[in-house]
């Protein structure tokens, strides 16, 4: 019984663990002109800071005097905007980067001369870890000795449950399962009686 439940301990550690080395699939959140928001001479805001693509803009500023607008390279430079132009108009808006070069301005006029505009750059984001497939059989092929999928699976988590592993290395298992790691050290004790399973 002790057993069945340190097996069961240890996939949970395992799986624990997997989770904590996943990395986020999201990118980084940024506040465009930090405490002072999307507002006058904000354009060297992205100076020295690092972007990557998916990472999130978050523009916060007064709507009844800002706004947000995705241009392209010409029209940050020229300070105009085209009638097909995405615009934000919340005050409080969350734009994803795209890889490249990214450009936004304030339509309102005189804004974009005043320096409500900032041109970033998004390199690649980091590749993605993929994890392997877990194969199970098609349900309609036979497993070998004839046994049902249902039964194999649950023969093989029996007996999963039941190994014990062989070296001392293994610290997790000791400090998960201090009764079994006793008994490996000193095989005259006692071992518990195991409830009678059925395959």
């Amino acid at each position: 019984m002790s057993q069945g439940r340190c097996g069961s301990m240890l996939i949970v550690v395992a799986l624990l663990s997997l989770v904590v080395h996943l990395e986020p699939v999201h990118g980084a959140n940024f506040t465009v002109g930090d405490k002072g928001g999307w507002t006058f001479n904000v354009s060297g805001w992205p100076n020295g800071k690092s972007f990557k693509a998916g990472d999130i803009l978050e523009f916060i500023y007064d709507r009844a005097h800002h706004d947000v607008i995705v241009v392209n390279q010409n029209d940050y430079n020229s300070c105009k905007t085209s009638l097909d132009s995405p615009a934000f108009q919340t005050g409080d808006d969350h734009i994803p980067l795209a890889k490249g070069h990214n450009y936004f301005i304030s339509n309102f006029p005189g804004d974009c001369a005043a320096g409500v505009k900032i041109a970033v750059n998004a390199t690649a984001p980091p590749p993605t870890r993929n994890l392997p497939p877990v194969h199970e059989p098609p349900a309609n092929e036979t497993p070998p000795n004839g046994a049902q999928p249902s039964e194999q699976r649950k023969r093989r988590n029996h007996l999963s449950q039941r190994r014990i592993p062989k070296t001392q290395s293994n610290s997790s298992y000791s400090i998960l399962c201090p009764s079994i790691s006793r008994q490996r050290k000193n095989p005259k004790l006692k071992r518990l009686p195991r409830s009678p399973s059925k395959l």
